[in-house]
């Protein structure tokens, strides 16, 4: 059995030696084919659901060969936006990535519902005032369109937007389609005391400490008469003083309600200096004459202890009531009854004062007068109690006459004197108590035209007021078919003018008599105007 067992294995093998031999003389050798290529696939899956958007592929195919670059974008339906991908094989919040095909990929897109562009308004202020939005909120959404009202403080006007928008109007607009910043700016106001009607052709002003204003008032008719402003209500005070038609209104003071001086100018003859002043007192009760002074332009002045004076430049062409004048500046202090020469007559260079702008009176011992004999020249002269003498340099000015009128005195030691020096400046004087020393003060010139009005000078503050009649400064409230005119107040730092306050709104029509004075915290401008008195104030 066991022999028959290795006869069939041998007869096996040399079979299957023949075929081999047989199939190999066929000739074919190629190797066995190749297994398939690798493909690979995406799983996208949209969060929270597919109503918030979809996922692209780009190339866009069920499977991918190893190594493709697939790019993919989620793209948000309307009313929502693309938040971030999750997932291990693609994180970030970019929309558009791209990811290798080196295996199965799944991520998912996750969309959010979208909220719109927010943007923010911030509204500040320039002077007092405020802004109302409507509606009011501290961001707005894109295409928002806010209503603005600038509200001024009391006495305080707006005057215009800056910033993200501009413009005249208190009520303006801004379409929210950025974030925006906008500045109301408001300004001070000019604020009108009741006016007085007396058909006025000529006045002075003085303001006292408790904010009474009196005016005393030249009527066309020739009468004088002194007005009391309290409050709202215009009074006068003991009559007429005066209706002769050759009076003028000279100076007057206020020491109290019951003690006021009033001086007259007569003029008598062609001459300067020739004439006389009636100096007049009302007692609380009724205007009492104290007699004439021998000069039209006498000044009243008084001492810091309420001693009243009077202070004037005698010439022999003087109609004169005072046997002991002579030529030059005289003081004299009234006691009670009569005025008493307290200082013997003062000249200049040996020639009497041809013109003294003021007087400063401290005492019977401290008199000081800024006097000039031909207006291209002007001293300050002292009186010690002894005899007069010249203090500190001069004021000269060759080019043309001094405009010494515009005198301001704060004190023995500060005294402000302004005049033109040219057509586009002031000299602005100060009188430190020994000497003189100027600066140069631009004023504004529009083209040939010189508007100024009146000025009030300090150290280091200088008010000018000038008209706008070509409305430079407002030229949106110009037009061209009628003649409107503004007065503005405008203010000198030291280096530059600029506005201060509103612009003056007045009546249209020629104006005349124009002062502008300050008197503690505000600035006055008064006018006449077709015979009627006005005056304004703005606060400073």
């Amino acid at each position: 059995m066991k022999k028959i067992s290795i006869l069939f294995l041998l007869i096996l093998l040399v079979g299957c030696g023949k075929i081999a031999q047989e199939s190999g003389s066929s000739g074919d050798d190629s190797p066995p084919p190749a297994p398939p290529a690798a493909t690979y696939t995406i799983s996208a899956t949209v969060s929270p659901n597919v109503a918030y958007g979809t996922i692209e592929k780009s190339p866009s195919q069920s499977a991918y060969s190893s190594d493709t670059q697939v790019q993919l974008s989620a793209v948000a339906n309307s009313g929502y936006t693309f938040d971030h991908w999750e997932g291990g094989d693609l994180t970030g919040t970019a929309g558009v990535q791209s990811v290798t095909m080196n295996a199965n990929k799944s991520v998912t897109a996750v969309f959010r519902t979208a909220t719109a562009t927010q943007y923010s308004l911030t509204i500040s202020t320039s002077g007092s005032g405020s802004v109302s939005k409507t509606p009011d909120a501290s961001n707005y959404t894109d295409g928002t369109n806010v209503v603005l009202q600038a509200i001024p403080a009391s006495e305080w006007e707006f005057s215009h937007w800056s910033g993200d928008i501009s413009g005249t109007s208190a009520n303006a607009s801004v379409n929210m389609n950025g974030n925006k910043n906008i500045t109301a700016v408001f300004v001070k106001e000019w604020i009108s005391k009741k006016e007085l009607n007396e058909n006025i052709s000529q006045y002075k002003l003085k303001i006292i400490d408790n904010g009474d204003v009196y005016a005393l008032i030249k009527k066309s008719d020739g009468q004088i008469s002194l007005y009391l402003l309290n409050g709202d209500n215009w009074s006068q005070i003991g009559g007429i003083i005066d209706s002769s038609s050759e009076a003028y209104i000279g100076s007057f003071l206020v020491v109290n309600s019951n003690e006021i001086y009033v001086s007259l100018s007569f003029c008598s003859g062609s001459a300067y200096g020739e004439g006389k002043s009636k100096i007049v007192k009302w007692n609380g009760s009724n205007w009492v004459s104290l007699g004439y002074i021998p000069d039209p332009w006498t000044q009243i002045c008084v001492s810091p202890m309420g001693q009243v004076y009077v202070a004037y430049v005698f010439t022999v062409s003087n109609e004169g009531v005072f046997n002991d004048d002579s030529q030059g500046i005289t003081i004299r202090k009234f006691d009670g009854s009569d005025w008493n020469k307290i200082a013997p007559s003062a000249l200049l260079d040996g020639l009497s004062p041809f013109y003294t702008s003021s007087y400063l009176v401290v005492s019977d011992s401290e008199i000081y007068a800024l006097a000039s004999h031909d207006l291209h020249n002007y001293t300050m002269l002292k009186w010690n109690g002894t005899t007069w003498s010249k203090t500190g340099n001069t004021i000269t000015y060759t080019d043309s006459m001094l405009n010494m009128r515009n005198i301001r005195i704060v004190s023995n030691t500060e005294i402000y004197a302004k005049h033109t020096a040219d057509g586009d400046n002031y000299l602005i004087w100060r009188w430190n108590g020994s000497s003189w020393a100027s600066s140069t003060l631009p004023h504004t010139k529009i083209g040939d035209y010189f508007p100024v009005r009146d000025i009030y000078t300090g150290e280091n503050v200088s008010y000018v007021l000038y008209s706008d009649m070509l409305n430079v400064d407002y030229p949106d409230v110009y037009d061209s078919s009628t003649w409107k005119t503004y007065e503005i107040l405008k203010k000198w730092d030291g280096s530059q003018w600029s506005n201060f306050g509103s612009k003056i709104k007045r009546a249209y029509g020629a104006i005349s008599d124009t002062k502008l004075s300050i008197h503690l915290a505000n600035i006055y401008f008064s006018y006449i105007q077709n015979g009627v008195l006005n005056i304004q104030y703005i606060k400073l």
